[in-house]
């Protein structure tokens, strides 16, 4: 949707420019802007964007206080402190999977059964030796537990600056 927005927007656009300025001084603005813009592209890709992947391993990634609480319909509302325990990048953000298990009543968590898996980036600016206090929603349809429910967190990869 928001393309074909885009496109009409374009098309007026060079319309209003034809008719304004004639179809030469049109196209000379049109090459001039098209220029602008990929130069910006190149620019951000190379330069302006200076996150990194994997530059805090995730093992430097640490997370306590973890909770897992109903929301509403099948999501859950996940809270946690993260602590990025690397000394020279700023963390600002990190893929995590969250995953339910049935835990029957009595038994070992190696006797669980995996009933929800989901997987989310998590945006947050956290210093190095630092740690911030995150919320975020994860659902989880058809999940009907008939034992315990149990939650187990992974940190896939993370970004930084």
């Amino acid at each position: 949707m928001a393309w074909v927005l885009l496109a009409i927007a374009v098309g007026l656009t060079v319309a209003a420019l034809i008719i304004v300025l004639g179809v030469r001084r049109a196209l000379i603005v049109l090459l001039a802007v098209t220029l602008v813009a990929v130069i910006g592209v190149i620019w951000y890709a190379e330069i302006g964007d200076k996150r990194q992947a994997g530059a805090i391993p995730v093992e430097a990634v640490q997370l306590s206080n973890t909770r897992m609480v109903p929301a509403y319909g099948s999501s859950y509302k996940f809270s946690a402190r993260v602590k990025n325990n690397a000394s020279e990048h700023d963390l600002t953000a990190f893929s995590l999977t969250v995953i339910a298990s049935d835990c029957a009543v009595g038994r070992s968590e190696s006797q669980c059964e995996i009933i929800g898996e989901q997987s989310k980036e998590i945006h947050v600016l956290v210093p190095p030796n630092q740690a911030r206090d995150i919320v975020d929603q994860f659902r989880f349809d058809g999940m009907s537990p008939k034992g315990e429910l149990h939650w187990d967190y992974r940190v896939n990869h993370t970004r930084s600056r």
